[in-house]
């Protein structure tokens, strides 16, 4: 392979070089973003927003693009195709050179459809929003899900009156279903936060001096022919970071082509989803792909999704997939909070951990498969 593509050059694109060199790869690397920073850690932006939110990915040893060797183009990518067994990118760059593979790892992009609403993904939108956020302002935030209770947490500290809506009937509706909202909704009224639940948004509603979207994000891969789909609009990865074709999805792949970190579901041998969208998922996964791109042996294990969030005061993680329609138990050990969701075997399927380290810890590797 003379030429390996990486379009995006967040945490999963990083692992990906990274993991190349690492494997012996010596030949050139060509990367593709907009983004004019230097690769960084993005969970900080509204959780440290008014701390180091502009945390590169280097200070941590995950790599730098300069050092590994990368030549960037610093355009986003607005097509890219497989012509004759070699793949192409086009950006206002031009046309790159044949690749040999290409990696997508463009992440995921906030949905953004109310006019005059802020939305929260890059440094440029959390410096402008940390501008905005100051002791007596008005805050209108829409979505009660991770990044809107996160920035809500972050205003509120900050001396902001805050109202937040929600168009279901739950906070973090599509992580939990219900069963945390009596402890988030007491944290909440707590901070002075005011929520409305089962509420959309009315646009002309008056009285704001900032208005946030955050209902969501939606996999970056509309520039890419070819690759089927999932549910949710990314890419179709199986456990190899393979691309798999549109029209047999449950078998063959595309050649040539891979996907890593938020941009990918990936469809698991026995049929079911391991989901995207966890920082977890673009740290690990990179070496799973770089191991079938180089052919390499492959990591024997899966680690289970895993979120983790600061807010209102509280550390917070969750390990594994919360299954949907089931109740979980609740532990409180000192100033601990601890739920457990089970299967029908009672076999832990998932743990959140309220200001609980060493339970979401051990979760962590209750909950990893080994492949």
């Amino acid at each position: 392979m003379e030429r390996i593509g990486i379009v995006g050059r967040g945490l999963a694109g990083l692992r990906v070089a990274s993991e190349l060199r690492a494997g012996g790869y010596e030949n050139q690397i060509i990367t593709w973003d907009s983004d004019p920073y230097p690769p960084y850690d993005r969970p900080a932006l509204s959780k440290k927003m008014f701390g180091e939110y502009n945390h590169p990915l280097s200070a941590d040893g995950l790599g730098d693009f300069t050092e590994l060797g990368a030549d960037s183009v610093p355009h986003p990518a607005t097509r890219a195709w497989s012509e004759e067994g070699k793949w192409f990118v086009l950006s206002q760059n031009g046309v790159s050179e044949p690749l040999d593979v290409l990696v997508i790892a463009t992440g995921s992009a906030p949905r953004a459809v109310i006019p005059g609403a802020r939305v929260l993904y890059d440094v440029d939108d959390a410096e402008a929003l940390r501008a905005a956020i100051k002791p007596g302002a008005r805050i209108h935030i829409v979505g009660a899900g991770w990044i809107g209770t996160e920035i809500a947490s972050v205003a509120a500290h900050q001396g902001a009156e805050v109202e937040m809506w929600e168009a279901t009937p739950s906070v973090l509706s599509r992580t939990f279903s219900g069963a945390v909202d009596d402890l988030w909704l007491s944290w909440m009224r707590e901070a002075g936060v005011k929520v409305n639940l089962d509420s959309p948004y009315s646009g002309d509603r008056a009285g704001r001096d900032l208005l946030i979207q955050a209902t969501g994000v939606q996999a970056d891969v509309a520039f890419l022919d070819g690759g089927a789909r999932s549910p949710h609009g990314s890419l179709v990865a199986n456990l190899s970071g393979e691309v798999l074709e549109a029209e047999s999805p449950t078998s063959a792949v595309v050649p040539g082509l891979y996907a890593t970190g938020d941009c990918c579901d990936i469809l698991l041998p026995n049929g079911q989803w391991r989901w995207g969208g966890h920082w977890t998922q673009a740290l690990a996964d990179a070496q799973r792909t770089v191991s079938a791109i180089l052919e390499l042996p492959r990591a024997s294990q899966l680690d289970a999704p895993e979120v983790f969030s600061t807010q209102f005061g509280h550390e917070i993680g969750l390990v594994g997939e919360v299954p949907a329609g089931t109740s979980p138990t609740v532990e409180q050990t000192g100033e601990s909070t601890i739920y457990r969701w089970m299967d029908h075997s009672g076999n832990l399927v998932a743990l959140l951990g309220i200001d609980a380290p060493r339970e979401v810890s051990r979760a962590r590797k209750a909950l990893r498969h080994k492949l």
